[in-house]
């Protein structure tokens, strides 16, 4: 039913036609958002096509085929000319490399998977982002309800104020405070009013929808569901979840590793490459050609021998089904490289860097997980602080009511007592978007990817 909503909803706005949309729960506009985002889609398409294009580059590991064709013609000028054709196929494995192209495969295929992490982790900082305009949203519409039902309370007591100052009643000053209080309020109304307007808009330009298009939220209690258990017993919990499911942390674990792997194998460059290729060829002086020539090398590379890399091989030939030639070669190159020992220096210190910057990384995402942990524990305290105060202002105000209707008290006073109650209403509303905010977030977090 859902898809089926966000699929004419779609189809409406890119009609060029004023639609209207509305949202139940904050899942639903996230839902749409994700489904209306062209570059969360194409993001997501891009990193699975990465992750099977990782998952495929084992070409490494393959044989290596060859196929030549070759034909000489040699011209003499006093003798017959000669004409020689061939034509050869081969194939060449390689057998060891000291796990270089493991080592490839496995980081391209680790590549693919944080890329894969990243693209993951924008689509919840795009579900944070809706998140918090929802929510921003709803806080308004919140407030303006208890700022608007504080005016027109205000304005009804007004009207009492004014008739008790005409008859005498009532002194001038505590008219005048109520009119400035009124004027205040609706000053205060206007700018939540204004405010939620500006947020509504940028919900709309988040979740790619026209501004023309009529967008309803609907603000039901259960949307404010925050659980209200302390975190400080979970500490740890939390921590280790979130060190293992960080992206940036993975991503230098991976680097470390790779670092570590690469030096482990540059550390044994007397090691060689070994590889085997068999071929064979057809040669003649005319087609079809029918004289088939067999050759098997055993290739032994030692390349990563510093400043003298050399190459040995080792070749048998057979034709006419009998040995007919051995091949053995050799070559060595004298290759300068003035700054081997201080590349091989800066490898170590890279090392040490790269592990140290992790280690500092770790410190400060368990610092700022207690920080999260700890503002929310006390976001929890001061909500049944909150909650506490509202009880007894709202008791207080029925004691000031029944002593201004006494003249025992001061109108101006009992206005100042009704404000700090709507005020002390407000935070609480604050207080609940704030900590459920702060429970998703934690809850992206940890969420495992």
């Amino acid at each position: 039913m859902k898809k089926a909503f966000i699929f004419y909803t779609v189809l409406l706005l890119t009609g060029n036609i004023y639609a209207q949309i509305k949202f139940t729960s904050v899942e639903d506009a996230v839902n749409f958002g994700i489904s209306n985002s062209d570059s969360l889609n194409e993001l997501k398409l891009f990193a699975l096509t990465n992750m099977k294009m990782a998952k495929l580059s084992f070409e490494s590991f393959l044989p290596q085929f060859e196929t030549s064709w070759n034909e000489y013609d040699n011209i003499q000028k006093y003798s017959a000319d000669t004409r020689t054709k061939q034509i050869s196929f081969s194939v060449e494995q390689k057998l060891f490399d000291n796990g270089k192209s493991r080592l490839k495969y496995t980081n391209d295929k680790y590549n693919a998977l944080i890329s894969y992490y990243e693209m993951l982790d924008k689509f919840n900082e795009f579900r944070l982002n809706v998140l918090e305009k929802y929510y921003s949203y709803i806080l308004q519409c919140r407030l303006i309800e208890l700022k608007k039902a504080l005016l027109e309370n205000t304005e009804k007591e007004l009207a009492v104020i004014e008739y008790k100052y005409n008859e005498g009643l009532e002194l001038k000053s505590s008219y005048l405070e109520y009119i400035l209080s009124c004027k205040e309020l609706q000053k205060d109304l206007d700018d939540s009013i204004h405010e939620k307007n500006i947020i509504l808009s940028d919900l709309k330009s988040l979740l790619n929808i026209s501004l023309d298009a009529e967008l309803i939220i609907e603000d039901k209690n259960e949307n404010i569901n925050f659980i209200q258990k302390p975190y400080a017993e979970k500490t740890e919990d939390f921590i280790a979840l979130i060190l293992k499911n960080n992206i940036e942390l993975k991503k230098q674990f991976s680097s470390i590793e790779y670092i570590s792997k690469q030096t482990k194998i540059l550390n044994q460059f007397y090691l060689p490459s070994v590889s085997l290729k068999a071929g064979v060829s057809f040669s003649g002086i005319a087609y079809p050609l029918t004289q088939p020539d067999y050759s098997v090398n055993l290739i032994f590379s030692f390349s990563d021998i510093p400043f003298l890399p050399s190459f040995f091989s080792n070749g048998y030939r057979i034709s006419q089904k009998k040995l007919s030639g051995l091949q053995n070669s050799t070559s060595t190159a004298l290759n300068m490289q003035p700054g081997y020992f201080t590349s091989r220096k800066l490898s170590k210190i890279s090392l040490a860097q790269a592990k140290t910057s992790c280690n500092e990384a770790i410190r400060n995402l368990k610092q700022s997980v207690k920080n999260l942990i700890d503002k929310h524990d006390s976001s929890l305290k001061y909500i049944q602080l909150i909650k506490e105060a509202i009880e007894i202002r709202e008791e207080k105000i029925l004691i000031s009511e029944y002593q201004v209707n006494a003249g025992l008290m001061r109108t101006s006073d009992y206005l100042k007592e009704k404000l700090e109650l709507s005020k002390s209403r407000q935070n609480l509303v604050k207080e609940e978007i704030s900590i459920l905010l702060l429970q998703k977030k934690l809850e992206f977090l940890t969420e495992a990817k």
